[in-house]
């Protein structure tokens, strides 16, 4: 017999092989083409509803390889090592580059150990190089902080930190997040409605503002954070009136000195963001 479950299982499936928009289940020729031949209409899930299922079975997939996979010092060093006597160059090795896992620290003494044995030289202090651009990407992703801080519990931070989460909680009062939070819900919001895109297209021609879209930013990539903030600076008054004229928007409205404190980021990002490209 017919199973919703399984049809939702199914139109997700359909969504990741065909490499289809998650807004697919929304066109009504799709719509059409689910009910013909049907007495009864089956429920099929939006496009928010899609991309839900789809994150949550690869954050499930992800998680099976993880415990899969070790990531011991020693469990990288046979790894590598694996690789450079597949291809001869043991003798070759120059220098190796990652992030700065703790991991990696045991995996360089690993290395210098098993490559000694085979009277080849290695010496971490020398040929370690921690990756720059990840240092820089702590870095910066620290100084962020200052525009997540919030006053309430640790719910209302986890938004500001989560990439992955589409909706606000229904229990979050939006003038509760961070500068930083609301900033990036008003944007998520306005890109998600043609409505509130048109809004702020027409306040854009009205103040004389050049009509650039909004940019969403994300999680692991400060710099996506520096232009985010940018484009909503460049486009602040338009926005504001957008906002304030909003309904569902105007409880993510920003004070004059957050947007304050917006500029003094942006100025402080853009040193290294120049450095960066």
């Amino acid at each position: 017999g017919f199973d919703q479950e399984e049809l939702n299982r199914l139109l997700a499936r359909f969504v990741i092989l065909t490499d289809q928009p998650f807004t697919v289940t929304e066109a009504t020729s799709f719509i059409e083409l689910m009910c013909h031949g049907r007495v009864k209409r089956p429920e099929i899930p939006n496009a928010d509803s899609i991309k839900r299922r789809i994150v949550k079975l690869y954050e499930n997939e992800k998680a099976k390889i993880i415990a899969k996979v070790k990531h011991s010092g020693k469990d990288l060093a046979t790894s590598i090592l694996n690789v450079l006597n597949e291809f001869g160059i043991t003798n070759k090795l120059l220098a190796i580059t990652t992030d700065n896992a703790s991991n990696n620290g045991s995996l360089m003494t690993e290395l210098s150990l098993r490559l000694a044995q085979k009277n080849q030289i290695f010496i971490p202090d020398d040929q370690w190089v921690r990756c720059f651009a990840h240092i820089l990407n702590l870095a910066c992703q620290s100084s962020l902080e200052t525009l997540k801080v919030t006053s309430e519990d640790k719910a209302r931070r986890n938004f500001d930190n989560n990439d992955s989460s589409d909706e606000l909680e229904d229990d979050i009062i939006p003038s509760t997040l961070s500068i930083y939070g609301r900033l990036k819900e008003t944007v998520r919001k306005i890109l998600k409605s043609e409505l509130h895109r048109d809004s702020l297209k027409y306040f854009c021609q009205t103040l004389n503002v050049e009509p650039l879209e909004l940019i969403k930013d994300v999680k692991v990539r400060w710099n996506s954070t520096y232009l985010m903030l940018q484009r909503c600076l460049h486009l602040r008054k338009p926005l504001d009136e957008t906002v304030k004229r909003n309904a569902t928007l105007t409880s993510y409205l920003l004070l004059e000195s957050e947007w304050g404190l917006i500029q003094q980021f942006v100025d402080f990002l853009k040193v290294f963001f120049l450095k960066n490209v």
